[in-house]
């Protein structure tokens, strides 16, 4: 019983141990996220997607942008720049709150990848989920 949960939970994405949805991208990256939601989850249509990603630098750094790139049936479609401004300490916990408005709205397999990057483009997290409509 306890192996099948465990199986379902891989394969849907949606971590057992912290409730998250999703996984990393990268074990790189200076901003580790602790948790990650996504709701509605899974998405139905175009339904607007509300992500919360909390997590806690491991070295001082400044954020410009959240990138979101989408991928429908493996291929890129759209990229949406969210803009978060703003400085961290070692140490400090910080809660991104955002929107991510689904492009391509037709049935098959999507992957959104989630990245968090400084002022000069260089990636700090990157986190990514999975869903099929």
């Amino acid at each position: 019983m306890y192996i099948w949960t465990f199986l379902i939970g891989i394969v849907s994405g949606f971590n057992i141990l912290g409730g998250n949805i999703g996984v990393p991208c990268t074990s790189e990256g200076i901003f580790n996220i602790k948790t990650f939601t996504v709701t509605p989850y899974p998405p139905s249509g175009c339904a607007l997607q509300t992500i919360d990603m909390v997590g806690t630098y491991t070295k001082d750094a400044c954020t410009k942008n959240i990138l979101v790139t989408e991928i429908w049936n493996q291929q890129k479609t759209y990229n949406q720049t969210i803009g978060q401004t703003g400085c961290s300490k070692s140490g400090d916990t910080r809660d991104y709150y955002f929107y991510v408005s689904p492009f391509q709205c037709l049935k098959g397999n999507y992957v959104i990848q989630i990245y968090l990057q400084n002022t000069t483009q260089d990636l700090l997290s990157c986190w990514r989920y999975e869903y099929t409509l």
